[in-house]
């Protein structure tokens, strides 16, 4: 943390991953350890990811913000999770919710507990694409997660990767999607 705040310029958010790889004791005592480096977000903290009840409690005691729900799969865990106040930012991935269908009741909720929706895609192709445009009509999205991909980096596919400009996901262009698969 010491060296990414040190090599990051002033202001620059610094969100961290943990992917469920600390008890509650471990996130709590890291947690606050980290609070000196600002970080902007610590990332499903715990193990397991949907204990909302231990993510909520540590998250009372510090002063940075979590971002969990990428391992939530229905409206009943996306409500328990957004209930408890364990989470400043929802992130709720597409593929795994069940498509755009779901996302819209997710986005009723997120309006509901005001929470920031941060739509998660680790994946490329149609997935990201149609996570990209329910971001984009959400008031609430504040962040959008993607996966980083070199500029020279090629698909066994014809679908391109999205247009990423200064820090900033550009809609697609086209109809749909802004897609067309090849059936």
């Amino acid at each position: 943390m010491a060296a990414a705040r040190q090599a990051a310029p002033a202001g620059f958010p610094i969100m961290v991953d943990i992917t469920g790889h600390w008890t509650p004791l471990e996130a709590a005592e890291n947690a606050r350890r980290f609070e000196e480096f600002d970080p902007y977000w610590l990332e499903e903290p715990i193990f397991p990811m949907q204990d909302h009840a231990s993510m909520a409690r540590i998250r009372r005691s510090i002063t940075t913000r979590f971002a969990a729900g990428e391992n939530e799969y229905t409206l009943k865990g996306f409500d328990s999770l957004m209930r408890s106040g364990a989470v400043d930012f929802v992130q709720p991935q597409l593929t795994k919710i069940g498509g755009l269908t779901m996302a819209k009741k997710i986005s009723a909720l997120v309006d509901l507990h005001n929470a920031a929706l941060s739509p998660h895609s680790f994946r490329v192709g149609p997935g990201a694409y149609a996570n990209v445009h329910w971001a984009l009509t959400e008031e609430k999205a504040e962040w959008l997660e993607i996966p980083w991909v070199a500029e020279d980096l090629t698909f066994a596919t014809d679908i391109p990767w999205l247009t990423i400009a200064d820090g900033e996901v550009k809609l697609p262009p086209g109809s749909g999607l802004g897609v067309n698969v090849d059936a």
